[in-house]
């Protein structure tokens, strides 16, 4: 690997000893310059520092399966002396968060200019005919475009991010009671699934492989789109579960 590539390895496994070996006694100057990015164009430009962000949030919490507790621990030890060094050198903020919709099109994000009608894949006029709220639909609109201050109002005003969205015609099964169960989305399960699958198949593999060899390992730049689109969802999820269990607790 070239001295680029160490960086970037370097940053997804949080080693600080090979970022301060590689940055020497200017951190600021490189991080902060476009010859330590992630990414061929301006829009799709990820600084390294933001990795540390992606990894301080998805590894924040303790409930991880299996072989994955301890890597889980450990990379939030790391991240955290990570984080300490860069906020020390002036190089980032410790309460930074990414703008996530800035990067759309890096990860499971809808077109920021899509209208409702395009991702629902029909017109809201006919989910709202079988027994859809418009406000639930608008909600899973903001979700699905990371728009996370209209999520916050929406949650505010009443929207229910368990909703159901589903057309009459999307029926999977009836029982024998005549009971139909439905081909369904929620906002819940829009971003559930995609944590679980970016987790389970592309994330957490490449960190047992890198604790089970303790070498770094050359990454794409899919690896990074990864950790971003996690992050996103999991910033989404927390979002979500603080708001919309206040709006429940108050109605009460």
């Amino acid at each position: 690997m070239n001295e680029r590539e160490r960086l970037i390895s370097a940053f997804y496994f949080s080693d600080l000893e090979t970022i301060k070996q590689i940055v020497g006694d200017d951190p600021k100057g490189k991080l902060c310059s476009e010859d330590y990015i992630v990414g061929n164009f301006p829009s799709q430009y990820i600084p390294l520092r933001y990795i540390t962000t992606f990894l301080k949030r998805i590894f924040s919490y303790d409930d991880f399966l299996g072989d994955y507790i301890p890597i889980a621990k450990e990379m939030r030890r790391r991240t955290n002396n990570v984080m300490d060094y860069l906020a020390e050198k002036e190089v980032l903020i410790k309460d930074f968060e990414v703008n996530y919709w800035y990067y759309w099109d890096l990860f499971y994000c809808e077109d920021p200019d899509s209208e409702l009608k395009d991702i629902l894949w029909g017109k809201p006029s006919k989910f709202i005919r079988d027994n859809c709220r418009l406000i639930d639909l608008k909600l899973f609109e903001a979700v699905c475009k990371f728009k996370f201050d209209d999520v916050k109002e929406l949650l505010k005003e009443g929207a229910n991010p368990e909703a159901k969205i589903y057309l009459e015609c999307d029926v999977l099964d009836v029982d024998e009671n005549g009971e139909k169960e439905y081909d369904f989305e929620s906002c819940i399960s829009r971003i559930e699934d995609e944590i679980q699958f970016l987790a389970s198949c592309n994330v957490l593999p490449i960190y047992k492989e890198y604790f089970e060899t303790n070498k770094l390992i050359k990454l794409e730049e899919s690896n990074i789109h990864d950790l971003l689109g996690y992050a996103a969802h999991d910033a989404m999820w927390s979002l979500i579960n603080k708001y919309w269990e206040r709006e429940k607790r108050t109605n009460e």
